[in-house]
């Protein structure tokens, strides 16, 4: 009986072993979040809004 107690004890230990310091390294590292960056959608008209460029002549 003593025998079985401390296999079980030994198992027990080891395992333990494995889930403190073995576990955080099968684990893959956390992803990096990259900043979002927030963009403004426009719509394009098909007539400008800015006034026309007529330049008066110049006199003969």
């Amino acid at each position: 009986m003593n025998r079985s107690i401390i296999l079980a004890s030994v198992l027990h230990g080891l395992i333990l072993i494995l889930v403190i310091f073995g576990l955080p390294q099968v684990a893959p590292p956390p992803l990096e979040v990259k900043p979002i960056i927030e963009v403004e959608v426009i719509t394009i008209s098909s007539t400008p809004n800015a006034a026309p460029n007529n330049p008066t002549p110049a006199p003969v």
